[in-house]
């Protein structure tokens, strides 16, 4: 067996709450001069997988599946040095030939910055002539393209060896193994509302449908004009809204509280008596216009999409029928639009779908013939953030790999104090993944990381909590 590829998602570089942030010892201050625990044991895992299973030689793509870089909540200078970091590590050992970022929500305005330079470079090839070109708000599902801004950020990662090629997909990537097997990335947030919102907002306004109605179907013809829609207000909630000075402070502050229950609570009590105070309902008392103002908060939450979110409900599991509903609307209209356009559907074989996003891993396979695609293998490659204070029990940390006999294996890490490691499989796969030490020195790693991160997350968390109520 030989590699193909591995992919990773949800690293979150530059969140002090993500497992491969480096933070000083004993305090939730990132120190970015050197890789930590978690970092470097991810790093000889990795190294071991290509020694043992690929005869030492590169695999050749490491898939980065969304939310790499930390750009919502974290400096620009930190995550772009923690990234940095990352990739020379990748570099150093030599463990793959190439890198594919994929870009996700919390990393999508490095997709923006992307678009538009290479915008501003096709007018600096544009002759008076010629027509200015069209700006390109998505990618050939397999045409990754090279940018300076990218060369930029990755330039001079290790001296002593060839530079890493980095290239940048958005918002999926089609890879095809020499067996004729497709396989399908995409970091998983347009497979959700949340991301569609003003389209949604659009069509609400503009026609006699529904939110319930429509969230049931397909919103656009194709993914390029959900892309073009939707990336204003993805850079505005996942980037520009948390870096608006002491708004932006405050908003993080917010954020980091709604990863609990007691937290979305205090935040809908705290807004409802705002809306109270305010609107002050002649003849109605406060205490029933508050408890109104906290029905309709929830309400209209749950009906944006937001209240129903994976990553956010711990008891749901990876692949229930909600994340088999929101998949089949994704890949039957959207992505098998986008490989019938390119010439690529169907697969000689068959085909597997892999996301991140939810930070719940999984491995699957589904027959079902609406997706016409015959029994389609997916995928979720969890998240490497510590975003709760209590073990979740579907919450965790994976790392997914494709051979390039089509066959796939994901090793799977809990977030918790007593990490454990898994590994499941599709294919033909020998004992070598269950075997390798390397594997429980990373759950190690990650055990000592998850009580540090969590200590500071309930101190943060409490401290809002505890000015909101008081106010």
């Amino acid at each position: 067996m030989s590699l193909l590829f591995v992919s990773i998602s949800d690293l979150h570089l530059g969140e002090e709450l993500s497992l491969l942030t480096n933070l000083k010892l004993g305090e939730p201050v990132p120190e970015p001069r050197a890789p930590g625990p978690c970092l470097t044991a991810l790093i000889n895992l990795l190294h071991t997988c290509k020694s043992k299973m690929n005869g030492g030689k590169r695999i050749p793509y490491l898939i980065l599946n969304g939310d790499i870089l930390e750009l919502a909540i974290s400096p620009y200078p930190l995550t772009v040095t923690y990234f940095r970091l990352f990739l020379a590590q990748v570099a150093s050992r030599e463990l793959f030939d190439q890198v594919v970022l994929i870009t996700g929500n919390h990393d999508h305005a490095l997709w923006s910055l992307i678009r538009d330079t290479h915008f501003i470079e096709a007018i600096d090839k544009t002759n008076e002539t010629k027509r200015i070109p069209a700006l390109e708000h998505t990618t050939m599902l397999s045409r990754a393209k090279t940018s300076a801004v990218m060369k930029q950020l990755t330039a001079n990662l290790n001296e002593t060896v060839a530079p890493l090629p980095v290239l940048v997909a958005n918002p999926a990537y089609r890879l095809n193994s020499c067996q004729g097997h497709d396989f399908i990335f995409h970091h998983g947030h347009f497979m959700e509302d949340l991301y569609k919102v003003l389209s949604m907002l659009k069509d609400r306004i503009t026609s006699e449908m529904t939110w319930s109605e429509l969230k049931k179907q397909p919103l656009r013809d194709s993914i390029e004009e959900i892309e073009k829609e939707n990336w204003t207000w993805i850079d505005f909630i996942w980037s520009g809204l948390c870096r608006s000075g002491r708004v932006g402070e405050t908003t993080e502050d917010i954020y980091k509280m709604l990863k609990t229950p007691e937290g979305m609570h205090t935040f809908k009590n705290r807004i409802a008596k705002i809306l109270t105070e305010e609107f002050n309902i002649p003849l109605s008392p406060e205490f029933i216009e508050r408890i109104i103002f906290r029905w309709l908060l929830k309400y209209a939450l749950e009906q944006a999409g937001i209240g129903s979110e994976q990553r956010k409900d711990p008891g749901k599991t990876p692949f229930n029928r909600e994340v088999r509903d929101m998949l089949a609307r994704f890949v039957t209209h959207y992505i098998r639009k986008e490989l019938k356009e390119e010439g690529y559907w169907p697969a000689e074989n068959k085909t597997s779908f892999l996301f991140g996003h939810t930070h719940k891993p999984f491995l699957d396979e589904w027959q079902d013939s609406k997706f016409g695609f015959g029994t389609l293998t997916v995928a979720n490659s969890g998240g490497w953030v510590v975003d709760a204070l209590e073990d979740e029990k579907y919450k965790g940390a994976g790392i997914i790999l494709g051979s390039n006999n089509s066959d796939m294996a994901l090793i799977k890490y809990s977030i918790s104090e007593n990490s454990k490691t898994e590994v499941f499989k599709k294919g033909d796969w020998d004992r070598t993944l269950d075997l390798l030490p390397e594997r429980k020195e990373l759950a190690s790693a990650i055990s000592a990381a998850v009580k540090s991160r969590r200590k500071h997350l309930k101190k943060r968390t409490d401290t809002t909590k505890k000015i909101l109520n008081n106010l």
